[in-house]
């Protein structure tokens, strides 16, 4: 299996474009190109993570990449606006350049942006989750999943699965069905960081996530009624 660059967590522009760079230099010495993983975030506090000293939260798996990549620490994003700052991550250019000024689509042309760049010269290209740039472009990937909006959705199976479950779900379906003899870029765009304003079911966790709080005393959240409980299946009460 090629080596994989994993890109932990809500970058700056000029992060990203120093860690692409420090790929090419590897690749240049390597038998085969880097994958590269993009791990995008979605309206996270400085501190969300364990390993950013958060004593609430707990983030074990981010934690271990923490520790074994780079944690940048000294990092800003261009705007307050999350449409925005993923259009800076696109582009590598501010948002006077790159003419997202919300949530609609960037103006730089697409051959501009890294996975445009990327499918150029030989990459598998994807995306997960969460795009919220305009009408997101399927025909510039060679998989595409785009959603949001919610934290439940109903599975394969009718039951409902958490938009994180989705998420992982489709990144290995990505990983799974890829061609072996091309070097991939997957975007991996998270949303359940994101509130889901006035709607009860965003305070209902992943069944596997409890395991994490099994020792810890965690009121249930007023918003979470028994009625949203009642909608999910039984395996919550497992």
């Amino acid at each position: 299996m090629t080596k994989t660059t994993f890109i932990l967590g809500f970058l700056t522009v000029a992060n990203f474009i120093a860690l692409i760079a420090g790929a090419q230099v590897a690749q240049a010495a390597a038998d085969k190109p880097l994958n590269v993983l993009v791990l995008y975030a979605d309206d996270w506090r400085h501190d969300t993570l364990g390993a950013a000293g958060n004593t609430i939260v707990k983030t074990p798996r981010l934690d271990a990449l923490a520790d074994q990549g780079m944690r940048f620490t000294q990092n800003c994003v261009t705007t307050s606006i999350c449409g925005v700052s993923r259009a800076c991550l696109y582009t590598g250019q501010w948002m006077s350049r790159n003419g997202c000024q919300g949530f609609n689509m960037f103006t730089t042309p697409w051959e501009q942006t890294y996975p445009g760049k990327l499918r150029e010269n030989g990459y598998h290209v994807g995306h997960i989750g969460k795009w919220h740039n305009g009408k997101f472009p399927r025909q510039n990937y060679d998989f595409g999943r785009s959603y949001q909006g919610k934290h439940w959705f109903e599975g394969k199976d009718g039951k409902p699965i958490h938009v994180t479950q989705r998420n992982e779900n489709d990144a290995l379906e990505f990983l799974q069905t890829r061609p072996a003899d091309k070097p991939f870029c997957l975007t991996l765009a998270f949303f359940a960081t994101h509130a889901e304003d006035r709607h009860p079911d965003q305070f209902l966790p992943q069944p596997q996530s409890m395991k994490l709080y099994q020792d810890v005393t965690i009121p249930v959240a007023a918003n979470a009624t028994e009625e949203s409980w009642q909608r999910l299946p039984s395996f919550f009460n497992e």
